[in-house]
């Protein structure tokens, strides 16, 4: 494999491990979701992000946020309340980086706009 390609793969990686992350920081802020309820979501997805994302992406990208500190694990009794369960909630770094992230958003539709608007004038 020639050095560009290498170059291109390793951007697409990258892109997609910090999309994961992104997209599990989302969905647990909205749902606060136990690890196979994640999997299980994630796999029924018809959404074509979900679609490159392996199982095997989903749990580095946990685990990643754990160890970053954006999310923590807690106990909960189960809905029928006989046993425990792990459940994932946001910390409140995860909720800085999330409020961050949707400021960015915000900044590069509205760069992007200008951009178009200036090329098809």
């Amino acid at each position: 494999m020639d050095t560009k390609r290498k170059q291109e793969k390793f951007v697409d990686s990258e892109l997609k491990k910090g999309l994961t992350r992104l997209v599990i920081l989302i969905y647990i802020r909205k749902r606060g979701e136990y690890p196979y309820k994640i999997l299980k979501d994630f796999s029924k997805s018809k959404h074509m992000f979900m679609s490159w994302v392996t199982k095997n992406d989903i749990y580095n990208a946990v685990e990643a946020l754990k160890r970053k500190k954006l999310i923590k694990a807690i106990n909960v009794r189960s809905r029928r309340g006989h046993r425990l369960q792990k459940k994932y909630v946001l910390t409140d770094k995860g909720i800085g980086v999330l409020n961050e992230a949707k400021r960015i958003k915000k900044e590069f539709i509205l760069e992007l706009r200008h951009f178009l608007d200036g090329v098809f004038e």
